[in-house]
């Protein structure tokens, strides 16, 4: 019969989990001995159940106290139990920076990260873009890309909300809003 492959090993690292995706981004710039969060590629991020990490966002968090922060579970899709905060004592549960036993609950890991208030915006509303690439060959080179697409709030961005269909633009939260038209939200 045929086979199929549904899964690869390490795939999550290219989709679903933050956590991987952020190891793998980490182990790529300290090759080159750097810093992730220096290289100002992405708004810094924290894995919390790394001690190392979670140190260095205590550290970070200390040092800019008006920040505001994303939080998102390190597995998961559709915008579920990601919250925005402004008070760092709402991550008190995490200052022991301790790594997980077993039996920790997997909800429990998290990302954090620094979350931009004045963003760039398209008619007033937040936007995100996902494009596609994949390296095939480096010898010979062979790449293969997609234009992907862009996804927009509904909703005018405020930088003080912390309602999720303002600062996520993912379709499940779009689509409960009830002017929501997949047309004017996703372009592409």
């Amino acid at each position: 019969g045929e086979i199929y492959v549904s899964a690869l090993d390490g795939g999550d690292a290219i989709s679903g989990n933050k956590a991987r995706q952020l190891q793998q981004k980490r182990s790529f710039a300290e090759k080159f001995g750097c810093d992730y969060n220096s290289l100002n590629i992405q708004p810094p991020q924290f894995t919390m159940h790394v001690p190392k990490e979670c140190k260095a966002f205590f550290k970070f968090a200390t040092e800019n106290p008006d920040a505001m922060w994303i939080m998102k579970p390190i597995v998961g899709s559709g915008g579920t139990g990601i919250t925005l905060h402004s008070d760092i004592k709402d991550f008190d549960k995490y200052k022991e920076c301790r790594p997980p036993k077993r039996s920790d609950d997997k909800k429990d890991r998290v990302i954090i990260q620094y979350y931009i208030q004045r963003p760039l915006l398209i008619h007033g509303k937040k936007f995100d873009i996902r494009v596609y690439m994949l390296v095939a060959s480096a010898y010979p080179y062979i790449v293969f890309y997609h234009p992907g697409y862009l996804r927009r709030s509904i909703v005018k961005y405020n930088g003080e909300s912390t309602e999720k269909s303002v600062f996520l633009t993912n379709t499940h939260f779009q689509s409960m809003e009830k002017k929501f038209a997949l047309n004017d939200h996703i372009w592409g």
